[in-house]
């Protein structure tokens, strides 16, 4: 087995970085849990599902507004939410999913800084590594909660690792993992498979990786997601929400009628100033090697094709995480070009990810740090909390965002106003309305036989009363 000895301080350094990696964001993600901001809906539909899970059914949720709980794997295959489900077991709280998240994105860099350093060597790795950890892109990932598809970046890098260094059975099983994130994990397994057969000498792996990178992304939106509930295999990927959507036919024939429109969409100022944003972390060195790009192209096929308007950073992250370690791997075959390039490129790179926070992540930097470090009593989450409290384990529920993590442990949660008419209780925050408006959340609720239970600072628990 081929060895590679480091040397301690590049280590360190390494090691520091994902240190400070983890305890930032993790600290961030958990203070604003505790804060119970708005951003924590994925969260608490995850959480609802891997309670599900633990009580003996499937991974089941409410959060969709569908009339009956609802498979989440049926939305997007994810069957490493099993895998998860063993740690939410010991520790049933969205806490753990957070700090598993967190912990995900940042041990990603390992195998990262061990594939950079046979291409680039240590110094360079070094410089490369932490470009990827300071890239927006990953921390809005962090910022994120808890997405299963972050996962893949570095599982998907750790099976590069693996093949090169020779272990079969452990890039097979890496790469397993990796497609167990979400199906579209299957199209960057078939266009690292492609990459593998045409620039490296493991041709038969990498077709091998290909074939079954395909079979699997059309199986799980073809076959497996609809008949887990939603019976919409294009409705996953964001384009096209249709119950008629039932067969492979249909979604081929769709396809090629809608080809011409969504290719010529992609031409937009603002979509290419998203590929802008997410080139620039890595100092617009994988332009010199762009066929290292190859597994991260249909993903960033999908977001631009999904996203219709009002394209931001901070926006589709998700979308592109599982394949956003290979920018970095460009660069590093990129700057392995030629000696100027193999000694400043990859502290260029660093340069780059760094300012980047400066020129397009302000919000992070300053408005996102804020709010997390406000102080708690502003928040009110002490008055949503006191609310949430009053609702019985048993009963059904429709709160708004931020009440959603507290309230989890139900077989009936809905995101308000999703099904607010079917819950016995109703938790919102009526501050953002008019209290003279005709049309208020109180008024109707008040018309359909609801009474109000709790009310402070704009924080609302109603109570269905039989009428």
């Amino acid at each position: 087995m081929p060895t590679t000895r480091y040397h301690r301080s590049n280590l360190a350094v390494v090691a520091l970085g994902i240190s400070a990696f983890v305890v930032f964001h993790g600290s961030l993600a958990l203070a604003s849990l505790h804060r119970l901001s708005p951003n924590t809906v994925d969260l608490s539909l995850f959480s609802q599902a891997l309670w599900s899970l633990d009580s003996g059914h499937a991974p089941l949720s409410t959060i969709h507004a569908t009339a009956a709980p609802v498979n989440v794997l049926g939305e997007h295959f994810m069957p490493i939410l099993y895998l998860f489900e063993v740690f939410f077991h010991f520790w049933p709280r969205p806490q753990t999913l957070v700090l598993l998240h967190v912990l995900g994105l940042g041990l990603g860099a390992v195998p990262l800084f061990a594939v950079l350093e046979k291409i680039i060597g240590e110094e360079g790795a070094v410089y490369l590594t932490l470009a990827y950890l300071a890239s927006p892109v990953l921390a809005f990932s962090a910022s994120d909660m808890f997405v299963p598809e972050s996962f893949s970046a570095g599982l998907f890098i750790a099976a590069v690792w693996a093949l090169r260094e020779g272990r079969r059975t452990a890039y097979a099983t890496l790469l397993v993992l990796a497609l167990c994130c979400r199906e579209t994990g299957g199209l960057v397994a078939a266009f690292l498979g492609l990459l593998t057969a045409a620039e490296t000498e493991h041709r038969r792996e990498g077709l091998l990786t290909a074939a079954f990178g395909f079979a699997w992304f059309f199986a799980c939106i073809l076959w497996v997601q609809p008949r887990l509930g939603f019976n919409n295999p294009l409705g996953p990927l964001g384009l096209l929400a249709s119950d008629q959507i039932t067969t492979p036919a249909f979604v081929l024939s769709h396809l090629m009628i809608e080809a011409p429109a969504l290719f010529l969409g992609l031409f937009t100022p603002a979509k290419s100033l998203y590929i802008f944003k997410l080139l620039l972390p890595s100092g617009f060195l994988p332009l010199l090697r762009p066929a290292w790009l190859l597994p991260a192209v249909p993903l960033l096929a999908l977001v631009l094709i999904v996203a219709k308007r009002n394209l931001l950073l901070d926006n589709l992250p998700w979308y592109i995480i599982p394949a956003y370690p290979f920018f970095f791997v460009a660069a590093a075959h990129a700057a392995n070009s030629n000696q100027r390039l193999r000694r400043y490129g990859p502290r260029w790179a660093l340069g780059c990810a760094l300012s980047s926070y400066l020129l397009f992540s302000p919000r992070l930097v300053v408005a996102y740090c804020a709010s997390m470090l406000e102080p708690v009593e502003r928040s009110r989450a002490s008055l949503i909390r006191q609310a949430a409290a009053l609702v019985p384990p048993n009963a059904s529920v429709s709160a708004f965002d931020r009440a959603l993590p507290l309230l989890y442990t139900r077989d009936f949660e809905f995101f308000y106003p999703r099904r607010w008419d079917r819950a016995q209780y109703v938790l919102v925050d009526l501050s953002q309305y008019r209290p003279s408006s005709s049309d208020t959340p109180e008024a109707a609720l008040l018309s359909t036989g609801y009474r109000p239970l709790y009310s402070r600072s704009g924080i609302f628990l109603f109570q269905k009363t039989e009428r």
